[in-house]
C-alpha cells in the first residue's frame, strides 16, 4: 500500500497533537531539503501492541446499532442508542457457584493512551447504577443511550475524544478489556469544542459580537447537549406550556425591543437532546450591557466619554478572544491595591511541584500549561467563563483612561448596571471589578481633568449633578418592581434552565 503526494508548490502539514507512522520503510525525497522537527524531539520505536490476555470465558465483543448485533459500529453520536455485545464460552446460564443466573461484572471506561482510563457510570432509567449484565446461551447484550445520563458529557468536557470500552469480569477472568482490539473501541462523536472562528475580521466593538459567539457555539454543538455560557446571550430556558408565558415576558428588555428592534418571535428555538430551549436574552450580560451602553448610555456622555466607550467596547471583545481562542489572556489590572494577592491571575500561578515537572521550561512553561488547562473548553463551564469575562472588564475599562473623564460620565457609567448585579447571584464579581477599577484610578489626574472641565462656561457642575440625580431616580423607579420579584425570577431560571453541568 502506498501514499503518494505530488505538489508543484509548497506543501505544509500542521498537526495539533501527535503524528504517528508505523511502517517497515519510510522515505521522503525533496529537491533540496526535507525537514522534520518537533518541540520535544522525534522518537523511533515499535507500535504499542494490544494486550493479548488469555481468557477462559470471553470470546469476542463489539458495538452495534441493533439488538441482534449485525450492524457493527466503531463510532457513535451523543443522543444515539447503541448496543454492546459480549460473546462468551463455557458460561452456563446458571452459575454453578451461586446457583443464580450467570452475570458478567462490567465497568465502562473512556480509553486514555496514558493508561489512566476514566471510569464512567452506566445509569439505568430508574437511576440505579448498572454493574453487571446477564449471560444467556453464551451471549450478553447491554443497550446504552449515549447521553448525559451516561455521564458521557462530563468526560467529553475533559478530553478531546472519547473511546468507550468495558472491563469485564467472570470468575478467574478478571478485568478483561473488551472489545479485544483498541480500534474496535467506540469513538463517540460529539461536537466541536475548540473555538477557532474569530470576530476580529468583522470588527470588534459591535453588539452583534455576542450573537456571533452564541451562534458559533450553537453551530459547533448542534448534535450534543451543551449550552453556551449565560454571558453571551442569556441562560437557556426550557420552552413548554409552563414556561412560555414567563419567557415571552422576560426574554427581552425594553432597550432591546425599542432601539434595537428585537422581537421574541425572532429568537430561534434550539433543540438540546430533545429539549426545546431559547436563550433568555434579557438576562444575558455581554449582549445586554453592550446594547445599554451603546443605545442608552452613549448619547448622554461627553465627547471624552464617547471615545472611552468606543475603545472599551472594542477591548472587551478583543480580550475575550485572546483567552477564548489563543488561551493567552492575563489581567493587567488584577488587584485593588498592589500589596493584595492576585484575584484572577492566581489561576495561572504554578506550584513548586508543577514548576519542577515542567523541566527546562520552568515556571513559564508550567504557567502556559495552566493557562491552556483553564481556557480549554471554558465555554462549557458557566461560572468559570463568567469569572474570566469579568476579569477582562477592568482592563477594557482602563482605570487610567477613566481618570480623564468628567464626574458626570463616571456617575452615569456606574449607574448603568442593573441594581440586581450588585445584590443578586454573581454580585461578588460586580463588586470586585468595580473595586479593581476604583483602586487603580489616578485621582490626581481625575481632579485636574474635572477642574479643567468645569472651568469651561458651557459645563455646569450643578446641572450635571441634577441630571445624574434624575437618572438615579428614574432608574430606581424603573427597577423597583424587578427588584421585588428578583428572588422569584432567579428561582424560576434555576428550575427551568437547560444545563449540562
Amino acid at each position: 500500500m502506498s501514499i503518494v503526494r505530488i505538489t508543484k508548490g509548497e506543501y505544509i502539514t500542521e498537526i495539533e497533537k501527535g503524528w504517528t507512522v508505523y511502517t517497515d520503510e519510510f522515505e521522503a525525497y525533496a529537491g533540496q531539503f526535507s525537514h522534520f522537527t518537533a518541540a520535544d524531539g522525534i522518537s523511533f520505536g515499535d507500535p504499542e501492541k494490544d494486550e493479548d490476555k488469555e481468557t477462559k470465558y470471553f470470546k469476542d465483543a463489539w458495538w452495534s446499532l441493533d439488538l441482534e448485533g449485525k450492524q457493527r459500529i466503531m463510532e457513535g453520536n451523543v443522543g444515539q442508542k447503541v448496543y454492546f455485545h459480549i460473546e462468551t464460552q463455557n458460561i452456563p446460564d446458571k452459575d454453578p457457584k451461586t446457583g443464580f443466573d450467570s452475570e458478567i461484572s462490567i465497568q465502562l471506561y473512556d480509553y486514555d493512551e496514558d493508561k489512566f482510563h476514566d471510569p464512567i457510570s452506566v445509569i439505568a432509567s430508574n437511576k440505579a447504577r448498572i454493574v453487571s449484565v446477564k449471560v444467556e446461551k453464551n451471549k450478553a447484550v447491554l443497550d446504552l443511550l449515549l447521553s448525559p445520563g451516561l455521564e458521557i458529557v462530563e468526560e467529553i468536557e475533559k478530553d478531546d475524544d472519547v473511546r468507550l470500552f468495558f472491563n469485564c469480569t467472570y470468575h478467574e477472568d478478571i478485568e478483561i478489556p473488551l472489545p479485544k482490539e483498541k480500534p474496535d473501541y467506540l469513538l463517540v462523536k460529539t461536537c466541536d469544542k475548540k473555538v477557532i472562528q474569530s470576530y476580529e475580521s468583522i470588527g470588534y466593538g459591535r453588539c452583534e459580537f455576542y450573537q456571533y459567539r452564541y451562534n458559533d457555539f450553537m453551530r459547533r454543538h448542534e448534535k450534543c447537549g451543551h449550552v453556551p455560557p449565560d454571558y453571551y446571550y442569556g441562560p437557556m430556558i426550557k420552552i413548554n406550556e409552563d414556561t412560555e408565558k414567563f419567557y415571552d415576558y422576560y426574554a427581552l428588555n425594553d432597550e432591546m425591543k425599542n432601539p434595537v428592534g428585537m422581537t421574541v418571535a425572532r429568537i430561534k428555538t434550539e433543540d438540546r437532546l430533545g429539549v426545546a430551549g431559547k436563550p433568555l436574552v434579557g438576562y444575558s450580560y455581554g449582549f445586554k450591557y453592550c446594547v445599554r451602553f451603546t443605545h442608552v448610555l452613549n448619547p448622554k456622555l461627553s465627547d471624552q466619554g464617547k471615545n472611552w466607550l468606543t475603545k472599551a467596547r472594542f477591548d472587551l471583545q478583543k480580550l475575550m478572544e485572546i483567552g477564548l481562542i489563543k488561551y493567552q489572556y492575563e489581567a493587567i489590572y488584577d488587584k485593588i491595591i498592589e500589596s493584595m494577592e492576585s484575584t484572577f491571575n492566581k489561576n495561572f500561578e504554578p506550584t513548586t511541584e508543577e514548576v519542577n515537572a515542567a523541566g527546562n521550561g520552568g515556571k513559564e512553561k508550567a504557567k502556559e500549561s495552566k493557562k491552556e488547562k483553564y481556557y480549554k473548553n471554558i465555554e462549557l463551564f458557566n461560572q468559570r467563563f463568567q469569572e474570566f469575562a469579568f476579569a477582562t472588564h477592568p482592563d477594557a475599562y482602563n482605570p487610567k483612561a477613566m481618570s480623564e473623564l468628567p464626574l458626570k460620565d463616571l456617575a452615569l457609567i456606574s449607574l448603568s448596571p442593573d441594581f440586581k448585579e450588585w445584590i443578586g447571584e454573581g454580585a461578588y464579581g460586580t463588586w470586585m471589578q468595580a473595586a479593581i477599577v476604583a483602586g487603580n484610578m489616578d485621582y490626581g489626574e481625575l481632579l485636574v481633568t474635572n477642574m479643567e472641565h468645569y472651568s469651561q462656561p458651557e459645563n455646569s457642575g450643578w446641572m450635571d449633578a441634577w441630571e445624574v440625580a434624575k437618572e438615579a431616580g428614574g432608574k430606581i423607579k424603573d427597577e423597583v418592581v424587578d427588584m421585588m420579584l428578583l428572588d422569584d425570577i432567579e428561582k424560576f431560571i434555576r428550575e427551568n434552565r437547560i444545563t449540562h453541568e
